[in-house]
């Protein structure tokens, strides 16, 4: 996890090792997290080129409490650059946000490059433990 202001990290992206080999890429695994007040946590990650359906699946869990607060989504690199900019914006993704700490990730994956799995704190003056669980998985 990379909190909004500093530089984000990508996952690494296995290469596979034949053309057969399903694509599987760890976004996120923290039992606990804190987003700080007013801020939000990026986990970015890297899809290559494929013709697999990918999908970014898991769960996020307040950790000591549900954080009404909470939103969670997916921006494509494009749609980051701009929430990056004003980050008390609305986020305008091509998925649904999720508002609350308590979720079920399922994101379809339809195109290579490079996403941004956000978990923002923007909305609250405290700050909020998260468990976190993502991945990339693809199937043919």
């Amino acid at each position: 996890a990379v909190a909004i202001g500093t530089a984000p990290a990508f996952a690494s992206t296995p290469a596979p090792t034949s053309s057969s080999a399903l694509i599987s890429i760890k976004v996120a695994d923290t039992k606990n997290s804190t987003v700080p007040a007013r801020d939000a946590l990026q986990y970015a990650f890297d899809l290559p080129e494929n013709d697999q359906k990918c999908k970014l699946v898991g769960w996020t869990k307040g950790v000591g409490g549900f954080g009404r607060n909470i939103e969670v989504f997916l921006l494509t690199d494009d749609e980051y650059v701009f929430w990056h900019a004003n980050p008390v914006a609305i986020a305008q993704s091509s998925w649904e946000t999720n508002r609350g700490s308590e979720n079920t990730l399922n994101y379809d994956l339809k195109d290579a490059g490079a996403y941004h799995f956000i978990v923002s704190n923007e909305m609250s003056s405290t700050p909020q433990a998260m468990a976190v669980k993502a991945q990339v998985k693809c199937v043919r």
